[in-house]
């Protein structure tokens, strides 16, 4: 199975029992299998630094990511570029076939720390509307926006 950002070769990497395929010795991406990528989106999902980082070295190898890319498994699906988090301009490589995801170098980490920031925000919202639901003024205003 070949990069489909930079062509090399993918080596097959486990991580807790999921079987990845990381462009070590090119970009460092990485290729996760339909369904593989939600179990080590999250920073509590353990993940070696190896293929976290992956390709952080490889100074030589430039991600053209505007490049049109073709699935490592059907090759000839092209992947379709997804935006995850408009705040920070995201966008995930996804098959509409096979439905594996490709992440460019970076970008697995950037999804595990814009993951942890919302848990942390959704989290803060809902000790707050919980602490609130006594106060008789948060329900003045409740009332107020709500009639």
């Amino acid at each position: 199975m070949n990069c489909p950002s930079c062509n090399s070769s993918l080596v097959k990497k486990d991580e807790c029992g999921i079987e990845l395929d990381v462009c070590l010795s090119g970009c460092g991406g990485i290729w996760f299998d339909a369904s593989e990528l939600e179990k080590l989106d999250e920073t509590h999902e353990n993940i070696s630094a190896n293929t976290l980082f992956a390709g952080r070295n490889q100074n030589s190898v430039i991600v053209d990511r505007s490049k049109i890319r073709s699935c490592p498994n059907c090759s000839s699906i092209k992947l379709e570029r997804v935006c995850h988090f408009k705040d920070n301009d995201l966008e995930i490589d996804s098959c509409p076939s096979c439905h594996g995801v490709w992440l460019d170098p970076g970008e697995l980490n950037m999804l595990r720390e814009e993951n942890e920031h919302r848990d942390t925000r959704e989290q803060t919202s809902r000790e707050f509307f919980k602490q609130a639901q006594g106060s008789s003024k948060v329900k003045a205003v409740l009332q107020l926006l709500f009639k």
